[in-house]
C-alpha cells in the first residue's frame, strides 16, 4: 500500500552529512520525497512509496551516516499524495 511518512530525526545530525546520507539511501530505496535540516538541530525526511519499503527506509535513517549519532527518531504516517517525482535535500 503507498504511504507516505515523516521523519523526525534528533541527536548529532547537523554538520555530518545527514541530508547527502538520507538522499543515498532514498535513491537505494527509490523513493521520493525530501530531507532539510531543522532551526532546532533535527532533520526532517518527507518520503511517499510502499509501506514495506518505508519500512526499510525508516530503519536506515535510524542509524544514519558514519560521523553522525541519531538519538531518535519519531515517525508520522499520512496518506498517499504522490507529490514527489524523486528525492532532494531542501534548503
Amino acid at each position: 500500500m503507498l504511504k507516505r511518512v515523516r521523519v523526525i530525526v534528533s541527536g548529532f545530525v547537523q554538520g555530518v552529512g545527514y541530508r547527502s546520507f538520507a538522499r543515498r539511501v532514498a535513491q537505494k530505496h527509490q523513493l521520493p520525497g525530501f530531507v532539510r535540516n531543522i532551526y532546532n538541530g533535527d532533520v526532517e525526511v518527507v518520503i511517499e512509496g510502499e509501506e514495506d519499503i518505508l519500512l526499510r527506509m525508516i530503519e536506515d535513517l535510524s542509524k544514519g551516516p558514519t560521523y553522525g549519532r541519531v538519538q531518535n527518531t519519531k515517525v508520522e504516517w499520512y496518506d498517499y499524495k504522490g507529490e514527489f517525482n524523486e528525492f532532494f535535500i531542501k534548503f
